[in-house]
């Protein structure tokens, strides 16, 4: 089975729970360096493609083509980076990004801490349509 994902622009960033815009805690969100800065587990199942945009939001997408092996679980292909940055209490964290998929597959995207017994500080789950959306 094959599955289609594409995504765009992330943004992940900080701020107290009023504040109107905060700094992009990510680094290359915009993939503008290629996949500089991000990690791709299971990458051996992983076809990745960049392409330029006409989207008023964004320039450059990024498009996964995922071929699922038979054991897989549903973290066996992550597109992660490490933030290397703190979350205090008070503070708001947002993650943003643009994503479709032709098959409406569902994504999760979550924050976790990079220790055991990591745990999820931000967790959703999206199901995807053939339209971009934030």
């Amino acid at each position: 089975m094959k599955v289609w994902f594409c995504c765009l622009i992330l943004l992940l960033s900080l701020a107290p729970l009023n504040a109107q815009e905060a700094p992009n805690l990510l680094r290359n969100s915009g993939f503008e360096e290629g996949l500089s800065a991000w990690f791709l587990k299971g990458a051996d199942r992983v076809k990745t493609e960049f392409s330029v945009t006409s989207h008023e939001k964004f320039q450059r997408a990024l498009r996964l083509d995922v071929t699922p092996q038979a054991k897989d679980m549903p973290w066996s292909v992550v597109l992660r980076q490490e933030i290397g940055a703190p979350l205090p209490k008070g503070k708001q964290l947002t993650l943003k990004a643009w994503l479709r998929s032709p098959e409406k597959m569902q994504v999760t995207a979550f924050v976790e801490g990079a220790k055991a017994p990591y745990v999820k500080t931000l967790t959703a789950t999206i199901t995807l349509t053939p339209e971009w959306q934030e």
